[in-house]
């Protein structure tokens, strides 16, 4: 008899619109290979907009639950993390999870793996059983809620920064409330696991980002310097880091060095600000696009300009398979298992990102050693076998069998 496992997430998984959501579906995919799958969607604010698994999923439409909480019932109960409300919360919750599963009620699941931290109130739905519980938080969320207030803050966002501030105090006792009573907690960095670990005792363990790899091209000499930055920009880090592409670091290059230099800003829902970059001389932004290898493929140099964030950048991961050059800024690689001068370059100040661009249009040897060495870095630590072996590792802690 075949193991069973429900996979609870508030996206759907594999759609190429944000880091999550490629994390999502990375995972799920690694899941499959060891289990029968069930997936309930519970899609949250602005996540409602999909409810379709892409077709490489296409096997689990028959699996496939959307919760339907068009009355908004469910939101408030997971936003209650303390206190008399949690309680009253968590029956909520409870009992919808018992409702919303009825159509497979006959089913005994061995595992359940809920993605993202406001739907671990749901992991409560299972307590007496013997299924095993995991949560793949990403990042530690009550921490990159506090940068991100900062950065709001820092560009003038004060009512932006007020409301990250307060999601930050949110997560923060949700964390509490909710990751020890997980048989694993799942973050993308040890960097994250050892905080875990630190902050609340809990079972944390890395689960890598992974990118699959693409098909090996012939490279090419770069008359002109293209620099790419690839992002989803409605994610203010994003936003930020593409306006201090456009604004600091292209003047810097121009000073530089007199060779022709085009940038390019591939993401989609690009708000005005970033928009706006686009009727500038140099400047391309793309908008949405089905594919981000065509770019990566022209590009001379990728670049991380992040202020802040959380977790590991897959588009440091992307860059690196693709075999492009990376320049980041230190928040920017953070995270990640690379060194300056080996994996990439990296960059403290706007100025020296300028530099190291046209360091690496300039020195081919510099650019061919960083490529091999990034390359390599990716295919040994990033790719879906590192993510299996992860998965197999922490689950076989558990008690529960893997592969």
């Amino acid at each position: 008899m075949s193991r069973k496992l429900l996979f609870i997430t508030p996206m759907v998984p594999g759609l190429p619109t944000s880091g999550s959501t490629m994390r999502a579906g990375m995972v799920l995919q690694a899941l499959m290979k060891s289990f029968e799958v069930h997936v309930l969607l519970i899609p949250l604010g602005s996540r409602a907009a999909h409810r379709t698994l892409p077709e490489q999923f296409g096997d689990l439409r028959s699996r496939f639950l959307v919760v339907d909480d068009s009355a908004r019932v469910l939101a408030p109960q997971i936003d209650a993390v303390d206190g008399p409300a949690a309680d009253a919360g968590d029956t909520a919750v409870n009992a919808f999870v018992e409702e919303t599963l009825l159509p497979w009620r006959q089913i005994r699941f061995d595992a359940v793996h809920i993605y993202r931290l406001e739907l671990a109130p749901f992991a409560r739905a299972f307590d007496g059983a013997t299924v095993k519980r995991f949560l793949d938080i990403d990042d530690v969320e009550s921490i990159t809620s506090d940068r991100l207030a900062k950065l709001y803050r820092r560009n003038d966002r004060i009512s932006l920064a007020q409301s990250s501030r307060r999601y930050a105090a949110v997560h923060r006792l949700r964390e509490e409330r909710c990751l020890r009573s997980f048989e694993g907690v799942f973050v993308c960095s040890s960097n994250d696991a050892v905080l875990l670990r630190r902050m609340y005792r809990c079972p944390a363990f890395v689960l890598p980002n992974t990118v699959p790899m693409p098909p090996v091209v012939p490279s090419r000499r770069h008359e002109a310097l293209r620099i790419l930055f690839v992002g989803s920009m409605d994610y203010h880090p994003n936003e930020d880091a593409a306006l201090q592409l456009a604004d600091v670091v292209l003047p810097c290059i121009h000073r530089f060095c007199h060779c022709p230099v085009q940038v390019l800003i591939v993401g989609n829902r690009p708000r005005d600000s970033v928009l706006a970059l686009g009727n500038r001389r140099g400047i391309t932004v793309t908008g949405c696009v089905d594919s981000v290898t065509p770019y990566y493929r022209q590009a001379t140099v990728a670049v991380v300009p992040l202020r802040a964030g959380g977790g590991t950048r897959i588009k440091i991961l992307e860059a690196a398979a693709h075999r492009v050059p990376i320049v980041s800024s230190p928040v920017g690689a953070e995270g990640l298992e690379v060194a300056d001068g080996r994996e990439l370059l990296l960059a403290h100040t706007p100025e020296q990102m300028a530099g190291k661009c046209v360091r690496l249009w300039q020195d081919r040897g510099l650019r061919s050693r960083i490529i091999r060495n990034a390359f390599s870095w990716v295919r040994r630590k990033h790719t879906a076998s590192a993510l299996v072996r992860a998965l197999a590792e922490t689950y076989k802690l558990a008690g529960l069998s893997y592969g």
